[in-house]
């Protein structure tokens, strides 16, 4: 029986692979047909509408056309329609297979983690990814429904003729179907998700929640952008890796270098030639083919998990960025015993996150105050107390060093003594209206006396691919339902007055 099942679940596999390829190439992706055909539909509606309801047919289908066919241009457009509706409907039939197919795969997999002890399914944001897949196959479903409701309506009509009052009425209910069904696939549909690759998870997945002061940094950064079954594989992952280290290699010093690295190679700052030296002065040669030659988490895999982690904390790598460059040029400079840098997205679609970085360069512990101080973001009033361990003097100020080398005196090195020697802080700002907007960054001693400001100008607009597809969905939902109405009244009037 194991092995039976065992079959099955790699033949759902296969066969949603080669589904989901159609999918993202043809339907929901690439020609995206689960838009072009309901909208080629719907204008073909109006068409063969304006068609039936005028005074006399085209004179060239009249002339070259009908005497071959014998059939009216009317009964032709709704016949094309029908056609096409057909076609949206396979369409829709074959992502409701894919979809079923990658909940299966998806709830399988959860549930294998489960028996080896990695309870996913109590995992944060699992019950979220639940509710997309939900949603997407009612509505998937939903639309099939209408879709085939809207098919029936113009059976009637290529029967009883279009330009026939039942005929009228079938093509008014059809073709506010189709609208409807447009509607609910559009609005309801959700993010893409897949059993078939490993990061099939991650479009679908929005983190619910995120730390405020990072310790670990790119651990957390990427568990926060990973979704719940990603995150069980990477959390194996890295134990099973981190045992494969060095003996005079730290632990958390060794997963952040190896993080800090792959961040740098999809970056394009370093080539693989030269991620592969470095990762062998934190990890033995096991370890290092183990880390390369992984079944899960490739180099694509991990593109794709900082491409993720980069649109939810942009601000984070670009500080990053402007920190290794400033390593390598020898333009790293402290103030006030100082070592401080704050960045945020420079323009904003809804919550942003606002990182700073600080580290104490004083022989001295300090307690500083951070403060958030905006108009336009709630919180507008922010205070943070952080406590400062006695620092020293680094030696990477005014220091150019390479990008890598022997040792930990290069920028891979000294990124990451930096960031565990130093305190990251993640905020998310919340905005309040729309257009240029300022905020204050003040940080402060115990006293409240300035030690060190930052001004940071940014540009909030709304999301306007969701405005008009939010649009659009009450636009044709509200045009549908009133198409339905009016032909159930209209065959209702006619049935009683008949």
């Amino acid at each position: 029986m194991p092995n039976d099942a065992e079959a099955a679940a790699d033949r759902n596999a296969a066969i949603e692979q080669v589904l989901f390829s159609i999918d993202r190439q043809l339907l929901t992706g690439g020609l995206r047909l689960t838009m072009v055909l309901p909208l080629l539909a719907t204008a073909l509606a109006f068409l063969a509408w304006s068609v039936a309801t005028s005074s006399a047919p085209p004179s060239w289908w009249e002339a070259s056309i009908r005497p071959t066919l014998k059939v009216d241009f009317a009964w032709a457009l709704v016949g094309l329609q029908f056609a096409v509706l057909l076609t949206y409907g396979l369409m829709l039939l074959v992502h409701r297979v894919r979809v079923g197919l990658s909940v299966l795969g998806i709830v399988g997999e959860v549930d294998s983690l489960g028996g080896a002890h990695r309870w996913v399914a109590s995992s944060h944001g699992y019950d979220m990814i639940e509710e997309a897949m939900q949603r997407s196959m009612r509505a998937t479903t939903t639309s099939l429904v209408l879709v085939i409701s809207a098919l029936l309506c113009l059976a009637v009509e290529l029967v009883r003729s279009p330009l026939s009052a039942v005929g009228q009425i079938a093509h008014l209910a059809g073709a506010s179907f189709v609208l409807l069904a447009f509607a609910e696939h559009l609005g309801r549909s959700g993010r893409s998700f897949t059993s078939s690759t490993e990061t099939g998870l991650l479009e679908a997945y929005d983190p619910p929640i995120h730390p405020s002061a990072l310790q670990d940094v790119f651990d957390e950064i990427l568990l926060t952008a990973m979704d719940p079954l990603l995150r069980a594989k990477y959390e194996a992952f890295m134990v099973d890796l981190l045992e494969l280290r060095k003996p005079d290699q730290d632990l958390v010093t060794a997963k952040e270098k190896i993080l800090a690295l792959q961040w740098m190679r999809c970056d394009g700052q370093i080539q693989t030639p030269q991620l592969v030296e470095e990762l062998a002065e934190v990890l033995s040669e096991e370890g290092v083919e183990a880390l390369r030659g992984h079944p899960v988490f490739t180099p694509d895999v991990w593109t794709r998990l900082f491409d993720k982690a980069a649109t939810i904390a942009p601000a984070f790598f670009r500080m990053m960025r402007r920190t290794t460059e400033r390593i390598r040029t020898g333009s790293l400079h402290g103030q006030q015993d100082l070592l401080v840098d704050v960045d945020m997205a420079n323009i904003v679609d809804g919550t942003t996150g606002l990182f700073t970085y600080i580290r104490n360069l004083d022989d001295t512990p300090r307690t500083v105050v951070l403060r958030m101080q905006s108009p336009d973001f709630r919180p507008q009033d922010l205070a943070l107390t952080f406590h400062l361990p006695a620092g020293e003097q680094e030696s990477v100020l005014g220091s150019a060093l390479p990008v890598a080398g022997e040792g930990d005196e290069d920028v891979i090195g000294s990124l990451v003594r930096l960031l565990q020697k130093g305190t990251t802080s993640w905020q998310s700002l919340i905005p309040d209206r729309s257009g240029d907007s300022t905020i204050t960054v003040r940080l402060e001693n115990e006293a409240g006396d300035l030690l060190l400001g930052r001004q940071i100008n940014t540009r909030v607009r709304a999301d306007a691919r969701t405005r008009i597809r939010r649009g659009t969905v009450v636009a044709c939902a509200t045009v549908g339902t009133l198409g339905v109405l009016i032909a159930a009244a209209q065959q209702v009037t006619g049935l009683l007055l008949g």
